[in-house]
């Protein structure tokens, strides 16, 4: 089963719509200082670790999409789909999300739009079915 072109624009917009969430939020994070008093009081870190852990964790949750986005737009005429593309990359969707969800909680809109876009991603991917199309 290979990608056609309007299943691969798909993937590619929600990847886009999950990356442009993820770096909404981790800009939210590092200009606020209601955020960063609160973790400081917790744990006593610097403004200098703060932003770079922030960082880590903006560029790690999304290296996955960035990966999944070049791998998929550079195999979708000569690979097929399998249920092997399908099990990693629902793997490594599903534990970014839980990821986020267990170590590194926030409350803003665009972390709550971001894991929605990311399990609506995992499903896409999950119910994939090729078109019968003539070539």
């Amino acid at each position: 089963m290979k990608l056609d072109k309007v299943t691969l624009n798909k993937y590619l917009l929600m990847v886009l719509f999950i990356m442009i969430f993820e770096s909404l939020s981790s800009m939210y994070a590092v200009k606020s200082i209601d955020i960063f008093n609160k973790v400081h009081i917790e744990t006593g870190i610097s403004l200098n670790d703060y932003i770079t852990i922030e960082m880590i964790k903006y560029f790690s949750s999304v290296s996955i999409f960035i990966i999944f986005s070049i791998y998929t737009y550079i195999t979708y005429k000569h690979y097929k789909i399998n249920s092997l593309y399908k099990g990693v990359w629902t793997l490594f969707i599903i534990a970014n999300i839980l990821f986020k969800i267990f170590v590194f909680k926030q409350d803003t809109i665009f972390y709550y739009l971001s894991i929605i876009v990311q399990f609506i991603l995992v499903v896409y991917i999950i119910k994939f079915k090729e078109k019968e199309r003539e070539e």
